[in-house]
């Protein structure tokens, strides 16, 4: 080399050292950085694939400027990025930082790391498995989504034995975390939550029973035991949204009707009085006398019981009965509940269809698209036996015995070979669209005595290239909301299976370095570099709600309740588009015009002088319900109606799924407490718009359906007056 060439050369290589030693110094001087204080979930627990709340402070010297990205995984082991924005730390050295993140893969890793332009420097993970302890020494522990967890408060030792109990049917499945307050929900938590479980005389600040209010609409299940905290319970912020309460305090001796409400129990001994809330007739449903009370929030609902749980008799009844008080209490189906066999079936045995969610059902049905033909696995493994046949016998008897000569196997085999590959690549290409294609399917609750309005969408697109792509909420219904405020802001995110199989969020593997990354931007409005392979699909999901909406312009109803359990008034709608497939559901029954006629804007429908059916039977789309329900069925108006009315239809003992990724929609209480639900599908385009790339995305097919909670009122109405001689329909 001369000496010129050799001179320039080190002299290039000292300046790169150089420009790196100040590019070090440059990042250290404003001093080291730490992650301290992490705070996630409900006390370090929560669900994988469940929008969860992470806290944590940053703390360096202060002037520090820090550009933190949280780090988590979707389940094909991408890299989802959500920046936090450019913290600037103040006098005191310490940025407290909240963010919501959604865990993509159990046993994954949470980082947090700080980014200065494309370097980024990892200043904590987070372990998910339970050996990474919070700030309270709790330990963080991501679970399966149809795992329990209850938030107890307060001294319930029924929830203690229920724990037990759970333990020796389905171990680890049922979590309690028990709190001494309310501060959990000083921010919004976050989903995953399935119960909470309250004193009476428990404090409440006003901010913390908004957000609890929230929870409930969403489809939380809420217990409050009264005993002898009727006044405190009424001086609660809680009680200024709660549907019902207690009239005034007074005393029980009577038990009995608890014990009729857990089947197969031990007697109750009272010997003193026990402190009681009073509940008056109408201030909701009655589950055991007086004693336990319950009525719908939302899609929610709050259950009432008049005694205390800490107290005798009830503190020495046997374990087994408090076990099942407390899931009575809860409304939610126990392991060791009869009603439940056929999901224990579904758990204890390999699912031979892939499919143990109603969440998995919904992808693969998005996923699905009428045009796009792609082979089968059974197809394909067809193709590999008669590919090892031509090449193995038939080859053979084709060369020695036809031919008869051995050593042309040395050509035919080749050409066998690439002429059943071309045949393939042929087969393979006639199942693809060379064009961009999506669609959409939305579910939309109305809860018009609320004011509150949700949506849930989910979109597949379908690419004919390996690209990344740019996804943006565009708007969420306007036409329908007005002024009402975003309660919870909307929010992108990609939908996967809640499977242990491939693709699935509890398929446990390594997170890929390699894998393509994207972020999440504009508060979660916005997707940036999501990736689709070629001739591939992916989908993402779109969450937002509106409160403080007036939706008396939407739905004129003067629905009541006979003394017959029988609807009559009216009920019209002024929604963009005509509703399809409707019914009226309350107490067992559906009520729709005669013919299933489309229900127009405007056209008023009067449910005292129509033909009621079956809810069951309507559920079942017009025939005898099957067995079982077909979880690889494509049929999505079926499945939309089963998730809507789950445990009606015979909850997981009918499906044979879990229905907890999307529990919430699920309003069967909803009809038996007071309110009825119109179910239908709207002829209309999307009301939550999404932009592929900064446009509507291309070849959009799109389905819209709408559950609307209508509140009810009681009359002395004769039910044999307008109504018509055939009042039950089966066919």
């Amino acid at each position: 080399m001369p000496f010129r060439t050799f001179h320039r050369a080190s002299i290039s290589c000292l300046a790169l050292v150089l420009a790196l030693l100040c590019s070090v110094t440059v990042a250290d001087a404003a001093g080291p950085v730490a992650i301290e204080n992490v705070h996630i979930g409900f006390n370090g627990l929560f669900k994988v694939g469940c929008w969860t709340r992470l806290q944590f402070d940053i703390v360096g010297s202060a002037g520090s400027v820090v550009h933190p990205v949280i780090v988590v995984p979707d389940p094909d082991g991408n890299l989802v990025e959500t920046p936090v924005g450019d913290v600037t730390l103040p006098d005191t050295g310490r940025h407290s930082v909240s963010q919501m993140i959604r865990l993509g893969r159990i046993g994954a890793a949470i980082r947090i790391e700080n980014r200065t332009g494309n370097r980024s420097v990892r200043l904590k993970s987070v372990a998910t498995v339970g050996t990474t302890p919070d700030a309270n020494g709790n330990p963080i522990r991501a679970v399966q989504q149809h795992h329990q967890i209850w938030l107890i408060h307060g001294d319930q030792p029924a929830f203690d034995h229920a724990l037990t109990r759970w333990e020796r049917d389905t171990k680890g499945t049922l979590n309690l975390v028990k709190v001494a307050d309310f501060s959990l929900f000083d921010t919004d938590p976050g989903e995953g939550l399935n119960a909470v479980v309250m004193s009476g005389d428990a404090r409440v600040t006003a901010p913390q029973s908004r957000i609890l209010s929230r929870w409930v609409q969403r489809g939380g299940r809420f217990v409050i035991s009264v005993g002898g905290a009727v006044s405190q319970l009424q001086r609660n912020p809680v009680a200024d949204w709660l549907p019902f309460l207690p009239s005034g305090q007074g005393s029980a001796r009577n038990l009995v009707p608890l014990r009729l409400l857990v089947p197969k129990s031990s007697s109750l001994k009272v010997i003193a009085d026990l402190p009681a809330g009073q509940f008056e007739e109408g201030s909701g449903k009655f589950l055991a006398g007086s004693l336990v009370v319950r009525d719908s929030f939302g899609m929610g609902h709050v259950t009432m019981l008049a005694v205390p749980l800490n107290l005798e008799p009830l503190l020495s009844w046997d374990g087994e009965s408090q076990a099942e008080l407390a899931t009575k209490l809860l409304d939610i189906h126990a392991p060791w509940d009869d009603s439940n066999v056929g999901d224990q079936g579904m758990q204890s045995e390999l699912n031979p269809t892939g499919v143990s969610d109603f969440q998995t059902q919904l992808a693969n049905q998005i996923d699905t698209f009428a045009d796009i033909k792609p082979a089968s696995n059974w197809s394909i493994l067809g193709m590999l036996v008669l590919l090892i046949l031509i090449v193995g016998p038939l080859d053979y008897i084709l060369v020695h015995y036809l031919l008869k000569r051995p050593h042309f196997t040395w050509v035919t085999l080749p050409v066998l070979a690439i002429g059943f590959g071309l045949i393939l690549l042929q087969w393979n290409k006639a199942g693809r669209v060379d064009e961009f294609t999506s669609q959409q399917l939305e579910i939309l609750d109305v809860d018009v005595e609320q004011g509150l309005i949700r949506s849930r969408s989910w979109m597949s697109m379908y690419s004919p290239q390996t690209r990344r792509y740019e996804i943006q909420f565009e708007s969420a219904g306007e036409e329908l909301s007005g002024s009402g405020n975003f309660s919870i802001s909307p929010r992108l995110g990609w939908i996967e299976r809640p499977e242990s199989g491939y693709r699935g969020m509890y398929h446990e593997g390594s997170i890929g370095t390699n894998r393509p990354r994207y972020e999440m931007v504009n508060e979660g409005a916005e997707i940036e570099g999501f990736p689709i392979l070629a001739y591939s699909s992916a989908a993402v999901e779109c969450e937002w709600e509106r409160e403080g909406v007036d939706l008396h312009s939407l739905v004129d109803s003067d629905l009541a309740v006979t003394r017959g359990h029988r609807l009559h008034g009216s009920f019209a709608h002024h929604f963009p588009g005509i509703f399809e497939d409707w019914f009226i559901a309350y107490d067992g029954l559906a009520y729709a015009s005669v013919g299933r006629s489309p229900l127009a804007p405007g056209v008023e429908f009067d449910a005292g002088t129509t033909r009621s059916t079956n809810l069951t039977y309507e559920l079942a789309g017009g025939q005898i319900a099957s067995q079982y329900y077909d979880p690889l069925s494509t049929d999505q108006a079926e499945m939309v109606r089963t998730m809507s009315f789950h445990q009606l239809m015979g909850g997981s003992r009918y499906s044979r799924l879990h229905h907890a990724a999307l529990g919430g929609l699920d309003c069967s209480r909803l009809t038996e407490l007071e309110h009825a639900v119109l179910w239908g599908k709207l002829k209309s385009a999307p009301l939550t718009a999404l932009n592929v790339d900064g446009a509507p995305p291309a070849n959009l097919k799109s389905e819209t359906y709408v559950r609307i909670l209508i509140p009810l009122k009681r009359t002395d109405a004769n039910p044999d007056v307008s109504s018509p001689t055939d009042l039950l329909q089966t066919e």
